[in-house]
C-alpha cells in the first residue's frame, strides 16, 4: 500500500463552503478513477501567529506505485486541477510513502 500525502497551501484561505466543494470534488474524482482505495483531508488546525490556516492536508491510498502513476495521468484528475486552478490559487507539496505506524497513545 502507498500513501500519497498532499499539502495544499492556498494563497488566501478559501471560504469554508469553497474548501468543502473543492475537497468533495477531489474525493469524487479520486475514487471515481477506480485507482484510489481511500481519500481523506483535514485543514491545518492552528497557525503559530493566530492567522487563519491556509494549509490543508489530503491523503490518498493506492495499492501500488503503478496505480499512483496512472492516477496522476488520469484525464479526470487533470481536468479537476485545470478547473480549480482558475478559481483558487495554491501550491502543493506531495510525498508518497508507506503508511506510518504511530505508537498507540498511553
Amino acid at each position: 500500500m502507498i500513501t500519497h500525502t498532499l499539502v495544499y497551501r492556498f494563497s488566501e484561505p478559501p471560504a469554508e463552503e469553497t474548501r468543502q466543494r473543492f475537497f468533495a470534488e477531489a474525493r469524487e474524482v479520486a475514487l471515481g478513477t477506480g485507482l484510489v482505495r481511500d481519500f481523506d483531508h483535514q485543514p491545518q488546525l492552528v497557525t503559530p501567529d493566530g492567522r487563519p490556516p491556509r494549509a490543508v492536508i489530503a491523503q490518498l491510498a493506492f495499492d501500488d506505485v503503478d496505480a499512483l502513476r496512472s492516477y496522476a495521468a488520469a484525464p479526470a484528475v487533470r481536468a479537476f486541477i485545470g478547473r480549480w486552478k482558475s478559481e483558487l490559487s495554491w501550491e502543493i507539496d506531495t510525498i508518497s510513502h508507506h503508511p506510518l505506524r504511530l505508537p498507540a497513545a498511553h
